[in-house]
């Protein structure tokens, strides 16, 4: 999205560029262990401005020049029980994990998963989201209405676009033509990602895998909703984070 918007909308382009190559990870050289750091920084040094990286880091792992320089960020948050069964399947077929599901969950709810707890990682950006040069959005929110997503996002990158080409990109990105779009949906890349054998993933495994909200319906038990819900409510109260931010952190924004 954020590519297309900065790039007049070249479509044509975006498909004969990889992703990856078009938007680095900044961490891709580090605790992702993707290949070395020298390549991810060269990449992303080699980038024509105005450069798109992605990072799921939190807030505070953020180079500090971020705080002085003033880039744009875009954060977007998604509800943690999407988010947890997400990265299960990432987990399972890239990283290699090989443990019990529930494990996994219990592992996620004990912060020894990448990138938890994800109730501050959320609260961290979004006490900054009132500065000018955070825009603060939501998974939930661009599924809902992806149009005014990209009307609010052009709009925060200076952009304009007519409804027409809002329309284009609104159909661009939708998840049928994201899955089928050989530029993101890394179909080739998969056995060179992962550390495991096809053989040894499930075979199903699409890294575009279902673009759903609320899917953790289908694979976590009642109890273990209530498990996730109950530790969000406690840690939303010891963050004495925005009331908003609970349902947010329940997907029910």
């Amino acid at each position: 999205m954020v590519w297309q918007i900065c790039n007049d909308l070249d479509f044509e382009k975006g498909k004969s560029i990889e992703l990856y190559e078009r938007s680095p990870f900044l961490e891709a050289g580090t605790i992702l262990n993707m290949e070395s750091n020298a390549q991810s920084m060269g990449k992303i040094d080699a980038l024509p401005s105005p450069r798109v990286i992605k990072s799921h880091l939190p807030a505070p792992l953020l180079p500090k020049g971020i705080w002085t320089v003033k880039p744009r960020i875009i954060y977007i948050a998604r509800n943690i029980k999407d988010t947890a069964i997400s990265f299960y399947h990432l987990y399972r077929n890239i990283f290699g994990y090989r443990g019990t599901f529930n494990d996994y969950m219990e592992a996620f709810l004990g912060d020894a998963v990448l990138f938890t707890p994800l109730e501050g990682h959320i609260t961290d950006y979004w006490n900054i989201k009132n500065e000018s040069n955070v825009l603060f959005l939501t998974y939930e929110e661009m599924k809902k209405d992806l149009k005014e997503v990209l009307r609010k996002t052009s709009k925060f990158l200076g952009k304009t676009y007519s409804e027409d080409q809002i329309k284009a990109l609104e159909d661009h990105l939708s998840f049928n033509k994201m899955a089928s779009n050989k530029s993101v949906n890394f179909e080739g890349h998969l056995i060179e990602l992962s550390t495991i054998t096809r053989s040894d993933r499930d075979m199903e495994f699409k890294f575009m895998r279902k673009g759903k909200v609320g899917s953790y319906n289908e694979e976590m038990t009642p109890e273990m909703i209530e498990q996730f819900d109950t530790q969000i409510r406690k840690r939303h109260s010891e963050y004495k984070a925005a009331p908003e931010l609970l349902d947010i952190f329940l997907g029910k924004a």
